[in-house]
């Protein structure tokens, strides 16, 4: 054991970049991971890990750095596309905008687009970020509705998107989604309820149980009123609804406001 210790602490000393480097690319490095892994074992410790991630971590975290920018130069190659295809249009739209909102579509809103770019893990989902960025630009838009919409966008994948268009438009349906995305009915609800937290979807049955509850109150409200009367009239109780076990759902003012921004229509 103080052979295989040794041999690990001559790993976790190697302070140089080019000796972690020579142990990890030679033959040795799996006898290494080996016998830090008995180590490990034998003496339940968490020290020898926290030295070997210590180690690696700064290769790893460069790794990672390294492939984060290989994907946002693939997500600007695709902005670029998107965007040359519709020169004209961002040209008129941002020659019909005040001074002060143009330049700042030119300059803070396009580092945000940039940004949000960065950070997105799907490239399919790079040409609702152009189809959103172009059609915000009008003198409404401010500086929250725009970093909501990113936000926003930037959190939802492609299936959500896919599912609040399925509300939107009567040309899809709830198979011919699970098919194309190979999703089963609990992960297809699961993106509903994310569409409802967004505030993109509706749940049908709360709107029943929020209009049960203002007849309820008005009710209470014509009771008290009328209590107060020396000839009180008879206030009829309102008439409510039973609410459904299923879960239905409808798209909200804002889920239509969304499909329109991404440009969608159909699929």
């Amino acid at each position: 054991m103080g052979e295989i210790k040794n041999r690990i602490s001559d790993f976790l000393s190697a302070g140089k970049e080019e000796a972690v480097t020579a142990v990890i690319e030679s033959d040795a490095f799996p006898e290494v991971v080996k016998d830090i892994a008995d180590v490990a074992v034998t003496e339940g410790t968490a020290s020898v890990v926290g030295g070997v991630l210590g180690v690696l971590a700064p290769r790893v975290y460069g790794a990672y750095l390294g492939y984060k920018e290989a994907r946002f130069e693939r997500h600007v190659l695709k902005a670029l596309e998107e965007m040359k295809s519709r020169l004209d249009e961002i040209d008129q739209r941002l020659s019909a905008l005040p001074e002060e909102e143009r330049v700042r579509f030119q300059t803070e809103y396009s580092n945000w687009l940039l940004d949000s770019i960065y950070d997105e893990k799907q490239e399919s989902k790079i040409p609702y970020y152009i189809q959103g960025f172009v059609s915000m630009m009008d003198k409404d838009t401010t500086d929250d509705t725009m970093l909501i919409f990113m936000d926003t966008l930037n959190q939802l994948t492609t299936l959500d998107i896919r599912v609040l268009g399925m509300y939107g438009f009567n040309d899809d349906d709830v198979y011919k989604v699970m098919n194309d995305f190979n999703v089963d009915n609990d992960e297809l609800n699961t993106s509903k309820e994310k569409l409802v937290r967004f505030g993109l979807l509706l749940r049908k049955n709360d709107l029943q149980r929020d209009e049960n509850l203002d007849g309820i109150a008005e009710y209470l409200t014509k009771i008290d009123k009328e209590s107060k009367k020396t000839k009180p009239s008879t206030v009829r109780l309102p008439s409510i609804k039973k609410i459904s076990n299923s879960k239905s759902y409808k798209i909200s003012s804002l889920g239509w406001k969304y499909l329109r921004r991404l440009g969608m229509t159909q699929f």
